[in-house]
């Protein structure tokens, strides 16, 4: 019998936590598993979530608490490395602030056990603005009208989709925690296994909507980290945390056999630096130099337009 756990990061969610925590509970198919990390959340999130479990007297939900603040990244990291103390077969990443109909954990196993090629597999979703913001929701639209899509083989670590969409497989976890090491803990789980998984030719979307993200204004998802008010540092620290994807991939890929596609992971890597060293020195001319020989290295205009920029700018 195939076994399931739900991961989710929490960190000061008292307000946002009851839609999603009911839909967890309310799936057609029961998770095994619920597994919560909080983050050390300065308002009551942890003691709601273990009143709302034993109100509901649910079993094998469990809260563990961060010893420090880590932020979100780093702590879906190690609840994917908690989930792997558990006898699952399937692990589904959970937000705090989003919602699941009630087929989602059920039409994504059903995939699965048809193609259990499939390591990674996302659904597609809908979007509930409760609060406005600046920034919407970006997604990748699948073409055509078949029920599952294959992602297209690419080394742009952008998620197809929301990570709260994503199942994966534990067998594929025990492979990535080995090559996610202390050298690249700043980067996104749901880009992680978007970028392995897709090079891997094991990442699938169902083009079906089985979630709804509650866009609320504050989420890491409705955030643009790098605007052109932001000073050159945090250009220089989005470059180097960007990297780390290419680092874990070049691991991935050598541990199982894909050599060629290893050593492509490292040119990314070392272009990356090059665009570090460069935008470091801040000398428009060099910054020039750099995007004219890595010009298809880049991904989009953008991305040449930030680094243009920040050779300017302090």
């Amino acid at each position: 019998m195939v076994k399931t756990a739900v991961i989710m990061a929490t960190y000061n969610g008292t307000k946002l936590l009851p839609i999603q925590l009911d839909s967890i509970r309310d799936q057609s198919i029961k998770a095994d598993y619920v597994l919560f990390r909080d983050d050390c959340s300065s308002d009551e999130t942890v003691k709601y979530l273990e009143e709302y479990i034993q109100k509901n007297n649910l079993v094998n939900w469990i809260v563990q608490i961060n010893e420090k603040n880590m932020g979100w990244k780093k702590t879906f990291r190690q609840l994917m490395i908690d989930s792997l103390s558990y006898d699952v077969d399937y692990v589904f990443f959970s937000d705090q602030d989003d919602q699941w109909m009630e087929n989602k954990i059920e039409e994504q196993l059903k995939v699965a056990s048809a193609k259990p090629e499939i390591e990674v597999l996302s659904c597609d979703f809908d979007v509930k603005n409760v609060k406005d913001a600046t920034y919407g929701v970006g997604t990748h639209k699948f073409e055509g009208s078949e029920l599952l899509s294959q992602y297209p083989k690419r080394f742009n670590y952008i998620a197809f989709k929301l990570g709260f969409t994503y199942m994966i497989k534990s067998s594929f976890i025990r492979e990535l925690i080995p090559a996610w090491q202390d050298d690249a803990l700043n980067i996104a789980h749901d880009r992680t296994v978007t970028l392995l998984s897709n090079l891997c030719g094991t990442g699938y979307n169902i083009n079906q909507v089985l979630a709804t993200h509650i866009y609320h204004g504050d989420n890491v998802s409705g955030r643009r980290r790098i605007t052109i008010h932001s000073h050159r540092s945090d250009h220089l620290l989005e470059i180097q945390e960007n990297s780390q994807y290419y680092l874990v991939a070049e691991r991935f890929l050598e541990a199982r056999g894909y050599g060629e596609d290893a050593k492509k992971a490292r040119k990314y890597y070392d272009f990356y630096m090059r665009r570090y060293t460069t935008s470091k020195k801040g000398n428009i001319f060099l910054a020039v130099i750099q995007i004219l020989r890595d010009w298809k290295m880049y991904f989009g205009m953008e991305t040449r337009a930030r680094d243009l920029l920040f050779a300017i700018k302090k």
